[in-house]
């Protein structure tokens, strides 16, 4: 059974707080992110936030994010032309809110 409660909204950002032990990996049930990176390119992805998002915690963030898009977690609705969702109230949302979030309504 699949407990997951949190859809983060922020790939680097949610990424992140996972690395440091914010927010427990078997908590997040997806991350909806506003990139837009073909994600068999990862390596410039991950250049990218080693530089600066993911400095203090490079090597664990790398091990999470190639274990959540090998599971499918990360979902990029711009490489399908749609929007993205905002997270101007946080990059964390629970799972039964997605729809309001879609609304603006979050």
């Amino acid at each position: 059974m699949d407990n997951a409660r949190f859809i983060g909204l922020s790939l680097s950002g949610c990424i992140m707080d996972i690395a440091k032990g914010l927010i427990d990996e078997q908590d997040v049930k997806c991350i909806v992110a506003g990139t837009c990176w073909p994600l068999d390119d990862v390596d410039h992805l991950l250049n990218q936030y080693k530089k600066l998002e993911w400095i203090s915690c490079y090597e664990m963030a790398k091990e999470i994010l190639l274990r959540f898009i090998k599971q499918g977690k990360i979902i990029q609705p711009r490489l399908l032309g749609l929007p993205y969702l905002n997270i101007a109230y946080g990059r964390w949302a629970f799972q039964g809110h997605l729809e309001d979030l879609k609304k603006g309504k979050f």
